[in-house]
């Protein structure tokens, strides 16, 4: 890993004082990006695992509708999300399937999955927060850390 500190201008001009240096991956080169990746896609394998509630990594028809509704999204939106994902009322989708069909959605212009990502940062009472945002990344860090190291992006 590479540490990086915030010595832009631009960036030094709207950073807070006193902001230390952050460790960051080494794909980010003088404060640029080579790759980015939406939180919502890399967050797939953490949104998976928070839908998923009998464990098996898989979510079923009715997990991805119960997770989508969490964003709002009405359920016939989130069945024919789910059919686009390659799900089916026996065969629910794996991890490999929920990233590339969050990748295709937010190709597409989709925005459920950003406002489930937009949701983690801000408490029932609408102020922001991180309580939350923890719990939910530490929940799926170890299959996003598997399907990540397995899956690298360029």
């Amino acid at each position: 890993m590479t540490s990086v500190s915030n010595t832009s201008s631009a960036s030094v001009a709207s950073a807070p004082a006193q902001q230390p240096s952050t460790t960051m991956s080494s794909d980010i080169r003088e404060g640029h990006l080579k790759s980015a990746i939406p939180l919502s896609e890399a967050w797939a394998p953490q949104f998976l695992v928070k839908g998923d509630l009998d464990g098996n990594l898989q979510l079923s028809q009715d997990e991805f509708v119960s997770l989508l509704g969490q964003a709002s999204v009405e359920k016939d939106k989130a069945l024919a999300l789910f059919k686009d994902f390659g799900g089916t009322e026996k065969q629910g989708i794996n991890v490999d399937q929920f990233v590339t069909g969050i990748r295709n959605a937010n190709a597409r212009g989709e925005t459920a999955f950003n406002q489930m990502t937009s949701a983690l940062f801000y408490g029932k009472d609408g102020k922001p927060g991180t309580e939350g945002l923890q719990d939910f990344l530490r929940a799926g860090y170890s299959l996003a850390e598997s399907y990540w190291t397995s899956h690298p992006r360029s």
